[in-house]
């Protein structure tokens, strides 16, 4: 829920369509109009359901589950989906020789290999130093102080991007 709560902050907090009901806290989804059952009445509601409309998420299959950590391969993911949304420069990671620096680039599942090139290619993602080498970590949760440095760097590429 952080992650999408960030962007959809960056966003300036659009009302996503299932915002239905006006509460004393602003706007919320009831049960009938929100994307996830699960998300009605937590302080993520409106940004999940934003993310829902925007394509950044469908889920989890079992809802959104907010409450959840996130993987460093999830993460990606979602920024990549961000930066499309956004129509950045999507040219820069578009070698996957890139990877190959990486001891663990054989541990990328298919669905995440695209956003990697992309993320590696940006330097939103720098990998994380190991005395087993430089690692992507994609099925290791990342932590919040993970979150602010790629956060940070996924905001230089689009100031890279723009120029």
């Amino acid at each position: 829920a952080t992650v999408f709560q960030t962007l959809y902050n960056l966003e300036g907090r659009p009302v996503p369509a299932s915002a239905s009901v006006l509460t004393d806290e602003g706007w919320a989804s009831d049960s009938a109009s929100s994307a996830f059952a699960d998300v009605v009445g937590t302080w993520y509601d409106l940004s999940a359901n934003w993310a829902y409309e925007t394509g950044l998420t469908q889920g989890t299959g079992a809802g959104f589950q907010g409450d959840r950590d996130i993987t460093r391969a999830e993460l990606v993911v979602i920024l990549e989906r961000y930066a499309k949304y956004k129509n950045a420069d999507m040219t820069a990671g578009n070698d996957v020789e890139l990877l190959t620096n990486y001891a663990d680039a054989e541990l990328l599942t298919t669905w995440s290999v695209d956003a990697f090139q992309w993320a590696v290619g940006a330097q939103v993602i720098l990998g994380k130093t190991s005395p087993a080498g430089n690692l992507l970590a994609p099925g290791q949760n990342a932590t919040r102080a993970e979150l602010a440095q790629i956060l940070e760097n996924f905001t230089d590429f689009f100031t890279r991007s723009a120029q």
